[in-house]
């Protein structure tokens, strides 16, 4: 469900988020926002608000994993317009730079479109479409310590853009899930995810 929610949002153009409602029923209600859940906190943002900066040489992060998944990547794809046989028009569009990974990075797919008809621009177009949405995916997950200035709820949020800084390069992410978990080992200890910032 949270996947078909993600891409929800993305593909229209906006951003969600699951609150816990408080009136005794312990219902989940989904919440749509028509642009960018949260603040631009990135090192560098145009907007001169103080930089919120991840990473091992910050002293902030406990523990963190990267993970890089190629499972829905396309670099290929194979667009049939309308027509038959022979005479059917077709169109592929690759991703020349994504194929050339791998000696096993040609993943292909065919879709129909019939509603561009024989017109080979509108048939590229839908075939570019699908190559963007349908890119490796790429996400942290960390575990940051609860020192100030970069304490959850006070100095950046569930949505906010910000940096990583894994001690060579910088990298511009996006909060997409907090866990909190407050135990009496490990009080408030907060998880998050992260994905790319194009």
């Amino acid at each position: 469900l949270l996947e078909t929610l993600q891409k929800t949002a993305v593909e229209a153009a906006g951003d969600f988020n699951l609150v816990l409602l408080r009136d005794g029923t312990d219902r989940i209600e989904f919440r749509f926002y028509p642009d960018q859940l949260g603040t631009d906190r990135r090192w560098g943002n145009s907007a001169g608000i103080p930089a919120v900066v991840f990473g091992p040489e910050m002293g902030n992060v406990a523990e963190s994993t990267q993970r890089y998944s190629r499972l829905e990547e396309v670099t290929a794809v194979t667009i049939g317009g309308t027509g038959e046989g022979t005479s059917r028009t077709i169109v592929t569009v690759e991703d020349a730079a994504r194929i050339a990974d791998s000696p096993w990075n040609r993943l292909e797919v065919f879709r129909q479109d019939f509603q561009s008809g024989t017109n080979v621009d509108r048939l590229a177009v839908t075939g570019a479409r699908l190559l963007e949405e349908r890119v490796p995916e790429e996400s942290f997950v960390f575990v940051p310590l609860q020192v100030a200035p970069y304490v959850y709820g006070r100095h950046y949020q569930l949505g906010d853009l910000v940096s990583y800084y894994d001690g060579s390069h910088w990298y511009d992410k996006r909060i997409i899930a907090v866990q909190v978990t407050d135990t009496i080992s490990r009080p408030d200890q907060v998880s998050l995810e992260l994905l790319d910032v194009t």
